[in-house]
């Protein structure tokens, strides 16, 4: 189970995961206990062994597994673990230097299998298996408080245990200020999803997401979270930032089995598109700054775009870049390649970015931002004697178009009046947070075909070309 180590290299009351790893002591051979997961020698009954392996409840790290139901596995999948063990540390954070001296995850485990990624939360099931009550509220309500029956131990979250701040503290990426996501969830200011969709490292606290969409076929070989990804409810966990034009920001993009190679050897590769470009040759939308992503000089629109920027920090569960910025307004999409990034398919969409000016802009409008611009607030009802008041109104624009289209209209009238109608629509559209869609639509614009004046032409204006008259310039 731990080809890193050697048999019997473990101590008396050390976690374990199999047998073979505890030692011999006075020609006894300790075996890895069913439920505690530590080696204990056979002789011991329940009272010595918690007698010779004290736990202390504020210390998480000399905890054994709390298996409720004996858990015999002793080698990949374990699947007893996340069916008979409260700790979620057992196995895959379990023996130091199991599979290596940096990685604690026994031999042909799977990092995203169910045995590792497991949530900090209560665990409402055990209460409901082992004492017929739903969940913990209802549990703690009804034993009077958390000390009783080591109730602490079903819900973590609920008594305030010490184990998932041990655990995410551990294990989680922070954000920008210092926070984890484990604090982001259990505060209630967001949710799994949402601190997910929002960059957080959440694989810790919410393990059960992860690994609801761990090894699809989409992204069989890793990756970040992408459109496709969703929970049961049908919630996506793809990246959605909002930033403001101009403004330096930070992408960081949560999944799984990310390359976390450091600096210029990491593979992966991030870029922000056009709205709708394809993400597997698009270059950086105009105004991106922060990411070099372009083609090869010379090459055709369809040549994959290069990309040269490598993350700042990367792990197995996140990908980040940082010092971002946009120089004009509008919603972009977020792809990412997690290695490979010269062929196509490797390329990914995997969130968007809603450019928006500042909500205290003031003067020169920037790109893009005429449709998100703040309208200025009421001058003070008196002001020089000038009172302005805020008044609805309905603003209609009129304009004409000639040249081309009288032999159409005379074929198809009413087509060729869609088709205008149409064309203005689509060309003039913005978005309206007032009617909550864009406008204007089609059925918005009026048009009508307007009669017009023929010029008369003679025969100069029909047929002379436009020249100089030098005979006429040398006679005056």
């Amino acid at each position: 189970a731990c080809p890193a180590l050697r048999a019997r290299s473990l101590r008396p009351c050390d976690r374990c995961v199999a047998d073979d790893l505890c030692p011999e002591v006075r020609g006894a051979q300790y075996r890895c206990d069913h439920r505690l997961k530590k080696c204990v020698a056979p002789s011991w009954n329940a009272s010595v062994v918690l007698q010779e392996c004290p736990e202390v409840n504020s210390d998480p790290r000399s905890w054994g597994a709390m298996c409720k139901l004996p858990c015999a596995d002793q080698a990949s999948p374990f699947g007893c673990a996340a069916n008979n063990c409260l700790n979620e540390d057992f196995p895959c954070h379990w023996v130091p230097g199991c599979s290596s001296t940096e990685s604690m995850v026994p031999a042909g485990l799977p990092s995203v299998s169910s045995a590792c990624l497991r949530s900090c939360a209560d665990h409402d099931l055990f209460a409901n298996a082992l004492y017929g009550i739903n969940e913990c509220d209802a549990l703690k309500k009804a034993w009077g408080g958390c000390s009783v029956n080591s109730m602490w131990q079903i819900c973590p979250v609920k008594c305030q245990s010490p184990e998932c701040a041990d655990r995410c503290q551990r294990d989680e990426v922070p954000d920008g200020a210092g926070k984890r996501c484990y604090q982001h969830v259990e505060s209630g200011s967001m949710d799994c999803v949402d601190a997910i969709k929002r960059g957080h490292d959440c694989h810790c606290k919410c393990g059960s997401t992860y690994l609801a969409v761990s090894g699809t076929l989409y992204r069989k070989g890793g990756g970040a979270f992408t459109w496709r990804d969703q929970t049961q409810g049908g919630r996506r966990l793809d990246f959605e930032l909002n930033a403001t034009v101009g403004e330096r920001f930070t992408i960081s993009l949560a999944g799984e089995s990310l390359s976390d190679q450091e600096g210029v050897y990491n593979p992966a590769r991030m870029k922000i598109v056009e709205e709708n470009s394809p993400c597997t040759h698009a270059t950086n939308a105009v105004g991106v700054q922060g990411l070099l992503c372009e083609r090869p000089p010379g090459s055709d629109l369809l040549s994959i775009a290069i990309c040269d920027t490598f993350p700042a920090l990367a792990t197995p569960w996140l990908h980040r870049w940082t010092e971002l910025s946009v120089a004009r307004c509008g919603d972009f999409h977020v792809c990412h390649c997690n290695g490979d990034c010269g062929v196509r398919e490797n390329w990914r969409l995997n969130g968007i970015v809603r450019i928006r000016p500042s909500s205290t802009a003031v003067g020169q409008v920037p790109a893009g931002c005429e449709a998100w611009m703040p309208t200025a607030p009421p001058l003070p009802e008196a002001e020089a004697g000038r009172t302005e008041l805020r008044v609805d109104e309905a603003i209609q624009a009129s304009l004409s178009v000639a040249g081309g289209l009288l032999a159409l209209h005379r074929l198809a009238p009413a087509d060729i009046l869609t088709a205008v109608q149409r064309a203005l629509a689509a060309y003039l559209e913005s978005r309206s947070e007032l009617l909550a869609r864009n406008a204007p639509e089609p059925l918005d614009i009026t048009v009508e075909a307007a009669a017009r004046r023929r010029l008369r032409q003679g025969p100069e204006r029909a047929l002379a070309a436009c020249a100089d008259n030098n005979t006429d310039f040398a006679a005056k």
